[in-house]
Parts: C-alpha cells; sequence; structure tokens
C-alpha cells in the first residue's frame, strides 16, 4: 500500500488479491490525516485495533463478467496488551448499509490477523464515487477507525461495461471500451489527461446513477478529447524491436552460452507462431553457427522465419566484438566471415550493426560498416553528446551511416513508451526502442508482447508497431537529412577493461600478428602452387574474432572464461605456425640459389611494403665452428651477433641476429651463412642444459680496452659513468655521467630510478571495468629482508 497525502488529506493507493481471474487496480484508500507526523497519528490513535487493506502487486484482466467476484485480504492488528476475540470486520457502502462481513481469529496482544473478503464486481463498481468502509466491529461497537476505499475510474468503467443498460446504444458500447482501451492501459494516463479523466468520471457517475442522457454526452465530450489528443501525436509511431542480448563466455562458458542461444531462440520462434505481428532481431553469426550444428531443428526455422522477413539479422559480425582492441584486419575478418555466412547460409546480408554493449566504439567504424554492406548502427554506449538519439556517424574517409543511441538494449515494454517519440526532433517523430530480456539471452517475454499489445489499442499512445531494426532505419532514413552529424571516435566508458587480464590481451595481439603473416606467407606459396589452407585458416580466424567479443577481449569475463580463451588462442596459434611453416618450406624448396661457398637461406617479409629491419635467423650445422659471417645477395657482409646455441644429438642449431635492408613486401631476399672453422670454437650448449647461456669467446684487443668495470659496494663504474644503487631493492640513487652536456649532474633525480613502489586500488563492484580514480600511490616500499 503506497500512501500519499493530497490537498491536507491522506490516501492509500491499493492493489488488490486475484481471485476468479478478477483483479482491480488503482483502488484509493481514504484516512483520517495525521495531527502531527506519523508517530503523533499512532499515538493518537486509541482504538484497540486498526484495519489495513494489504494487497500485492497485481494486474488488472480484461475478462470479467458480471458474476465475477473480487477478493482482497485487510489485516486487521491489536494494538492492546490483552488478546482481541470476537471481531467481525464489516464492509459497508455509503449509506452505511453492510454488503460483507467476515469473522476474525482471535488475535495475540500486538499481532495482527489477516482476514479475506470478497465482494461482487457489481457492488464494487457501483461505490465509484462515495466509496466502500472497511471497519472492524465486537458486535455492533466499533474497535478501529474506518478505512475508505474506492475504485479508480477505468476499473469503474470496466466493471460497468459489463453489464451495460440497454438504452445505450451499440455504438456508445463501443465508444465506452474504446475510451477503457485508451485509458486503461496505463494507470497514470488519467492523470495527465485530467480534461478526459474529468468526462470518464461524468460517464461513471451517470452510469451508477441511471442517468442515461448525461452518460452519452460524457462519453461523447470524452471521445472528442482523445480524439484531439490523438490528432495532436498522428504520425509519431514506436517500433519494438524484439531482441535476445547473448554474451559469449562472460559470466559462464561456452556449453551454457549455446544453452542460451537454444532457448532464446526457441522462445522467440513460439512467439512467431503465436503472434502474427510479432517480429526479432539478433545479431553475432557465431551464435547462429552453434545452432546450426547443435540445434538444427531450430537452425531451420529460423532460416524459414528471416525468409519470411520477420527475423532480421542484425550486427554483420562474427560475435560482437571490442573494436577498441582488435586490429582493423581482424574487425574487417569478423564482418567478412559473418556476412558471408549469412549469406551462404540464410541467403541475406545483415543491414544493420548492432553494438549495444561495446566499451567504445572507434572512428574509422563507419568506414567498415560501409565495406561491409551496412548502413545503419545501434550502439548504446558512449553517445556522441548528451541526450543524443538519432545521428548521422562520419568515418575520417567521409563514410557515413544512420546511427541510433539513446537507450539500454534488454528493456521491458512498458507504457512508458508513449513519451519514447518525444526524445527525437519533431521532423522525425519514429522511434527505435529495443526491448528484451538480455545478457544471459531471454529476449522478448509474454508480458511485452501482451503490454505492447495494450499500447497498440490506446488512441493515446503514438502507434506502437513490432519491427526490426531494418524496417526502422529504411523509415528513419527519408527523413533524416536535418540530423546533426558526428564525426570521430565514440568514447570512453569502463576504461579499466583495458588493463584487466593481460595475458587475453597478449595472446590476442600475437594471434593477430600470426595470422596475417601466415597468410601473406601462404599467398606467396599459393603463386608458387601450393594448395591454400582453407580449412586451418578459416578456424583460426574464427578463434581470434570470436576471442575478441566484448567481455572475453577486454578482461570482464570470469576466470574460467578467460582460461577458456586462452587454451583457443593456444590452438589458433599452432594452427598459424604450421601454416607458416609449410608456407616457408614450400616457397624455400622453389627458391634457386647459386653454388656457392656457405648455407643459403631465406628472409621473407610478410608485410605489404619494403622493410629493413633486425632478422633473427635458426641454422643448422653438424661441424663446430669459430664463427659466422653473414653476406647479402650482393655479397656484402654484414655485421652479425650470436644470440644462443643448442645441440641436438649431431644437430646444431645457431640463432643469429643481423640488420636485413629492403626486404620486398610479401617477398624475400637469399642471404648466404659461412661458418668459419677455426679455434677456438663458438660453445654449443647441449639440449638437456637447463640453463641457456650466451656463447663466450675470447675478447679482441679493443674489446679488452673497454672491458673497465669495477663495483665496490653498490657502485658501478666504467669510462662512460658511475651508477650507485641500493643493495636491497635494486634501485638505482645514483648516475652520473663522465663527459658529455650531462656530465657530473644525477640523471637519478632526488627519487631515483627504478623503485620498487605499490598503487591500493580499493575492492569495489565492477572492479575489472572501472578504474580506481581514488587509488592511492606509488607508496614507497621498505624492504625488511633483501632476498637472497
Amino acid at each position: 500500500m503506497k500512501v500519499t497525502q493530497y490537498g491536507g488529506g491522506w490516501q492509500c493507493i491499493a492493489r488488490f488479491l486475484r481471485m476468479d481471474q478478477t483483479v482491480l487496480t488503482g483502488l484509493r484508500c481514504a484516512t483520517t490525516p495525521p495531527p502531527a507526523g506519523q508517530a503523533a497519528w499512532e499515538t493518537a490513535n486509541t482504538m484497540p485495533a486498526s484495519v489495513t487493506a494489504v494487497p500485492p502487486e497485481v494486474s488488472t484482466t480484461e475478462n470479467m463478467s458480471a458474476s465475477s467476484v473480487l477478493s482482497f485480504a485487510v489485516k486487521v492488528y491489536n494494538s492492546q496488551r490483552a488478546a482481541l476475540s470476537g471481531l467481525i470486520v464489516r464492509v459497508a457502502d455509503a449509506d452505511g448499509a453492510c454488503v460483507r462481513e467476515q469473522r476474525c481469529e482471535p488475535i495475540p496482544p500486538r499481532q495482527h490477523r489477516m482476514v479475506e473478503l470478497s465482494l461482487p464486481v457489481r457492488v464494487w463498481a457501483r461505490s465509484f464515487g462515495p466509496g466502500l468502509r472497511i471497519q472492524a466491529f465486537t458486535g455492533d461497537t466499533a474497535v478501529s477507525e474506518p478505512v475508505m476505499l474506492m475504485p479508480g475510474v477505468t476499473d469503474t468503467l470496466r466493471l460497468l461495461a459489463i453489464d451495460l443498460p440497454v438504452e445505450l446504444a451499440a455504438g456508445e458500447a463501443a465508444t465506452l471500451q474504446q475510451l477503457i482501451n485508451d485509458v486503461g492501459v496505463d494507470g497514470q494516463l488519467a492523470s495527465v489527461y485530467p480534461a478526459i479523466r474529468s468526462s470518464l468520471e461524468m460517464v461513471a457517475t451517470a452510469l451508477i446513477s441511471g442517468d442515461h442522457a448525461a452518460a452519452r454526452a460524457a462519453l461523447a465530450e470524452a471521445d472528442n478529447l482523445v480524439i484531439a489528443q490523438q490528432q495532436r501525436i498522428a504520425g509519431q509511431c514506436v517500433h519494438l524491436a524484439g531482441h535476445g542480448h547473448i554474451d559469449m563466455n562472460w559470466l559462464w562458458q561456452w556449453p551454457e552460452t549455446v544453452q542460451a542461444c537454444r532457448d532464446t531462440f526457441r522462445q522467440a520462434l513460439r512467439f512467431m507462431d503465436e503472434f502474427p505481428e510479432f517480429s526479432f532481431n539478433q545479431s553475432q553469426a557465431s551464435c547462429y553457427e552453434a545452432m546450426e550444428r547443435e540445434a538444427p531443428e531450430v537452425f531451420a526455422a529460423i532460416a524459414k522465419a528471416v525468409a519470411n522477413g520477420r527475423w532480421e539479422i542484425v550486427g554483420g559480425m562474427w560475435t560482437e566484438g571490442d573494436t577498441n582492441l582488435s586490429s582493423g584486419e581482424a574487425l574487417a575478418r569478423s564482418f567478412l566471415l559473418a556476412q558471408r555466412y549469412f549469406i551462404e547460409k540464410l541467403g541475406v546480408r545483415s543491414r544493420t550493426g548492432w553494438l549495444p554493449d561495446n566499451f567504445g566504439h572507434i572512428a574509422q567504424l563507419p568506414q567498415l560498416l560501409r565495406l561491409a554492406g551496412i548502413n545503419a548502427f545501434y550502439h548504446m554506449r558512449c553517445g556522441p553528446w548528451e541526450g543524443a538519439q538519432l545521428y548521422w556517424w562520419e568515418a575520417p574517409d567521409g563514410s557515413r551511416v544512420l546511427a541510433k543511441t539513446g537507450q539500454g538494449y534488454g528493456e521491458t515494454v512498458t507504457p512508458s513508451i508513449r513519451t519514447q517519440p518525444l526524445k527525437l526532433p519533431k521532423s522525425v517523430p519514429q522511434q527505435m526502442f529495443v526491448y528484451g530480456v538480455g545478457d544471459h539471452g531471454g529476449g522478448p517475454t509474454r508480458k511485452d508482447i501482451m503490454t505492447a499489445k495494450r499500447c497498440a489499442r490506446s488512441r493515446l499512445f503514438p502507434a506502437v508497431k513490432f519491427s526490426t531494426a531494418g524496417q526502422y532505419f529504411d523509415t528513419v532514413r527519408p527523413l533524416s537529412a536535418g540530423l546533426r552529424t558526428h564525426k570521430g571516435e565514440l568514447q570512453f566508458t569502463l576504461q579499466g577493461c583495458y588493463t584487466s587480464v593481460a595475458a587475453v590481451k597478449r595472446a590476442n595481439r600475437a594471434l593477430e600478428n600470426a595470422l596475417q603473416s601466415a597468410e601473406a606467407l601462404a599467398a606467396a606459396a599459393g603463386m608458387l602452387g601450393m594448395e591454400w589452407p582453407a580449412t586451418a585458416l578459416g578456424a583460426a580466424w574464427k578463434t581470434l574474432v570470436f576471442n575478441q567479443f566484448h567481455d572475453i577481449l577486454p578482461g570482464s569475463a570470469i576466470h574460467e572464461s578467460n582460461r577458456d580463451s586462452i587454451a583457443r588462442y593456444t590452438v589458433a596459434l599452432e594452427r598459424a605456425a604450421e601454416v607458416k611453416t609449410a608456407a616457408l618450406r614450400w616457397i624455400g624448396d622453389r627458391v634457386r640459389c647459386a653454388r656457392q661457398d656457405g648455407a643459403p637461406f631465406i628472409v621473407f617479409n610478410p608485410l605489404a611494403w619494403r622493410r629493413s629491419d633486425v632478422v633473427t635467423a635458426e641454422l643448422v650445422v653438424t661441424e663446430q665452428f669459430s664463427g659466422i659471417r653473414v653476406f647479402d645477395p650482393a655479397g656484402d657482409e654484414l655485421p652479425v651477433h650470436i644470440v644462443k646455441t643448442k645441440q641436438f644429438d649431431a644437430d646444431i642449431h645457431v640463432w643469429i641476429r643481423f640488420f636485413a635492408k629492403d626486404v620486398p613486401g610479401v617477398g624475400y631476399k637469399v642471404f648466404t651463412a659461412r661458418f668459419d672453422a677455426g679455434t677456438p670454437p663458438v660453445p654449443v650448449l647441449h639440449w638437456g642444459s637447463p640453463y641457456a647461456t650466451l656463447p663466450c669467446r675470447a675478447l679482441s684487443a679493443h674489446e679488452q680496452s673497454l672491458k673497465t668495470v669495477t663495483h665496490r659496494k653498490g657502485i658501478v663504474s666504467n669510462r662512460f659513468f658511475d651508477l650507485a644503487f641500493d643493495r636491497k631493492t635494486g634501485a638505482i640513487r645514483r648516475l652520473q655521467m663522465k663527459s658529455g652536456k650531462t656530465s657530473g649532474r644525477n640523471l637519478a633525480g632526488r627519487k631515483g630510478l627504478n623503485t620498487l613502489a605499490m598503487y591500493i586500488e580499493s575492492a569495489r563492484h565492477c572492479s575489472g571495468w572501472i578504474l580506481d580514480n581514488a587509488a592511492r600511490g606509488p607508496l614507497p616500499l621498505e624492504v625488511t629482508r633483501p632476498a637472497t
């Protein structure tokens, strides 16, 4: 029961229990006003008992009949220190006549009893105006203050319409029913339109009193007022876009994601069978592929619904992937793989970009969308300005998409959708409202659909229609010329996602690079006749774009999901390495090298442009050697450094590092390594050694002259600088050059370098998403026991 104050008096808004499918809402309960606050009022109430209606939240049903019964509960409280017995709860009309009474079991001191009461709906309806009085009695003596109950005007009219007098014509009865539909969908509408409410109250009063002429006049007046309001909102429309947002492995793992897809899609298909006007929107090719594999009957039904235009495929991406952390090529592949899948399997191409839950959007996304055949975009987070709804989003190259934001992706359909078109410019009175349970799937509910149907019947509402995202954007595009344009990225929110779970981010970048290199090598090898590794590369790319989902790559998923993603990265990296190795061998076997001393080897550049860079190469010999020299194709010797060695039985593996200049894009150069056979030999580490060591050799006279390093009591010196460090923490306290412009100055500063410090971030909600702006630090640490 909700208690509010109106004009000096107090009223209770009550909702009553269901019985025989009869439910009433909006009942008003008048009480005596408190003299000086609630506590003083309770003190002044000296009656031995108090009566209160105790209803739960319920909804009004529309299938009542003249024989229906209204049932409700009353709580009777004993405020005495002694038990109360022989109580009777009576319901009386305005004339004091008892219309219902019910005995109450004895009530212990300071406790209460619930008393169930019921009334014929006809009695309840005709109490409109004066209301009904509920009071507790012992015999004929009142032992509680009365509680006055009165039905709302909409419920009164609904009840009166059950048994209208014959004096009213069929047209007037239809008008009354339409007015009930107009106002009854929302309990607040009567308050929003006071003139309509006043006319409806006159209708109710006239029908109860039997004044048919007054009833007709009031009906006509109320109908004209509703028609006038209907004309004022003509052209407004709310497009209800049903959707079930499904997070890929957020707080669960893949088997549960598949189950969420299956359950969500099955329910949407059932609603399509039950409600011919219902339509549905769903993104993410990964969901559809899972259904094709795990639930083919569901996939077949989806294909039929897509063909009929009632199921729209949105998004055009493999998953709703994060755009801030993914590479441009990975984003392009997500669109490519998804759109190709949709065309091949379902015969359509997605036309609407769909990233409602992402944590920001890159400036180039409109360009990628247009290149993928998409000309519209829906998102929730990171609007271009406060209050943004519908706007043009333009990429740096001038590509534009019509974008929609301004609401969540898992909304519930309520009568509040009536005002949705008012959020848009008057030139575009069409609003899209995305609804349906989300994150773990679910989609639209029966209550959503029934509420939408009731709203659609009300003339006080804009047009309400079940729609798809494509239908909405097709409708508003001709009206969009005057909309504002946003240029650039859409940022920022939940920035902590760009620091969480670094292992996932590291694996993502490694796989992005590995796949691009493997694909370039495979393409070059294909020009020499190698078969394209479609299966291996296709599976690895799907793994990459799946793992770039906006809860996996940003690090906002649970540990189990993170672990699973690392496992998928590992498998995909192995596939990419296999393709890379096979392509390099295929190319190497077909490169002709002139016969000469030394071992030729190929340096391949997988990038699309000419490149000069440091190269690490692995060479294999079977004989001991004292040094290595490397020559470019022109025969010029290049500086080279031996990184490490490792012997596996007879084979000696040597890793060298040198600078390769001007290697052509997606091409190669042949270099030659010559192994010197002098003495002493380069030390080689056996495979059984647990530690990798750098090879040693005798230093030249010049190198010996440079080796003048001293180390004494935490101070390291050579001919270039003096460096003093803390022997406990490793912090550099002083770094002083011996020559040059900075000679004599401590470059480490007062705070030093390489200091050990700590930041304290408080534990709180969404710590994986949100950076702690109040984090304290850096806090210096004192080492009480140095490492040994």
